[in-house]
C-alpha cells in the first residue's frame, strides 16, 4: 500500500513532466490510431468508387463504343493502335476520370 502511494507521490511529485509526458504519449497514440483509420477509410472509399465507375461504364458500353470507333479505322492504323495498346489505354484512363467524378460523392 505505501509503495503504491508512493509511486502516486512520485508521479504527482515530478510537476506537470509526469502527467505531461502522459498525455502526450496518448496525444501521439489516439492521433497514430486515428491516421491508419483515416487511410483505410480512404482506401475503402476508393475501392467503392472504382466498382461504382465501373458499373457506370458498363451500363454506357464505353468499351464497346471505343472498339466499334476504331473499327472504323483503316486496317493500319488499327494494328499500329493496339500494339501500342491504345485503346487499352483509353479505357483506362476514362475509368480513372469515372472514378475521380465519383469520389467526389463520397465524403
Amino acid at each position: 500500500m505505501i509503495e503504491a502511494l508512493q509511486w502516486i507521490a512520485n508521479f504527482f511529485g515530478d510537476g506537470p513532466s509526469g502527467i505531461t509526458l502522459l498525455l502526450s504519449k496518448f496525444y501521439a497514440w489516439a492521433i497514430q490510431k486515428l491516421t491508419v483509420f483515416y487511410i483505410g477509410m480512404q482506401i475503402e472509399a476508393m475501392k467503392f468508387a472504382w466498382l461504382v465507375a465501373q458499373n457506370i461504364l458498363n451500363d454506357l458500353q464505353v468499351t464497346s463504343k471505343i472498339v466499334s470507333a476504331l473499327n472504323l479505322l483503316p486496317q493500319q492504323v488499327r494494328e499500329t493502335l493496339n500494339f501500342f495498346k491504345i485503346p487499352e489505354c483509353l479505357t483506362n484512363v476514362i475509368t480513372a476520370y469515372v472514378t475521380r467524378f465519383v469520389m467526389r460523392f463520397i465524403p
